[in-house]
């Protein structure tokens, strides 16, 4: 699992350059919690670890824009917040399932976390 936490870390760290280190930690833990939908549609599960009041979030990926938009950013204070976590995590997750032998390895990881967390918040 180390392994595979260093790699989520890194792409993390590559999509999103200028961020801190708390912004990572918690893009990474949300990917195990992506679910994709349809073609940049994704639903990311809340967590109230994070603070999250809400069982699910909806991000939305624009290929032609190159842009993500989360639901996070309608409601409140959302406004100030120009890339969430949510987004954090979507963008990793697209990342993994391009690299098969990540992918394979994460998605086995996905069941055992998914299985050891009570959801939704």
């Amino acid at each position: 699992m180390g392994k595979l936490i260093r790699e989520l870390y890194s792409i993390a760290y590559t999509v999103f350059p200028d961020r801190s280190l708390s912004f990572y930690v918690r893009s990474v833990v949300r990917c195990f919690f992506v679910d994709e939908i349809s073609e940049g549609h994704y639903i990311v599960r809340g967590l109230r670890e994070f603070g999250d009041h809400y069982p699910t979030y909806h991000v939305f990926y624009f290929p032609r824009e190159r842009r993500y938009r989360c639901e996070c950013q309608l409601r409140l204070y959302g406004y100030v917040r120009r890339i969430c976590t949510h987004i954090g995590a979507v963008a990793i997750y697209r990342r993994v399932i391009q690299d098969v032998d990540i992918a394979n390895r994460f998605f086995k990881w996905c069941e055992l976390v998914r299985k050891s967390v009570q959801l939704p918040c």
